[in-house]
């Protein structure tokens, strides 16, 4: 939210639409979705345990599939939080730019991003993570 409040004509006004929105959709999508796996899924249910709540309240309303169909929707919100975080670390990059901390050739994530004015902050900053770790974390598995 601050990038895009950094970004915006009116920032006092987006960022406090964009807080209370967020706190709106926290309460449907994850308070609701518990609230409905509870309602099918009892508390004690091995199933819980074995495939997981989202998966045992599918398998319990009769839906085929439902692994591989939890499997396509978790593959969507990682490909979703890549993008956010790519396009994050390019504002993050264009700004050390225009502040002279940045190397020069990430000054074009402004107009947009194109080859490795996009793919080098969040690749910077990855080699850097596993630098630092010495690959001896098994929570990341390009290390």
């Amino acid at each position: 939210m601050t990038i895009a409040a950094a970004e915006s004509e009116n920032p006092v006004k987006g960022v406090a639409s964009a807080v209370r929105t967020a706190m709106w959709r926290i309460a449907l999508f994850y308070i609701g979705s518990m609230a409905v796996i509870v309602t099918l899924v009892p508390w004690d249910s091995p199933e819980v345990v074995e495939k997981g709540p989202y998966v045992a309240a599918l398998d319990e309303l009769g839906i085929p599939g439902a692994g591989q169909l939890m499997n396509v929707v978790v593959l969507v919100a990682l490909l979703s939080a890549m993008n956010a975080n790519i396009y994050g670390a390019s504002r993050i990059a264009y700004s050390l730019v225009e502040r002279g901390q940045g190397r020069g050739r990430w000054a074009g994530c402004r107009a947009g991003c194109r080859g490795s004015r996009c793919w080098s902050p969040p690749s910077s900053a990855s080699a850097a993570y596993c630098s630092a770790t010495g690959g001896r974390t098994t929570s990341s598995p390009g290390c």
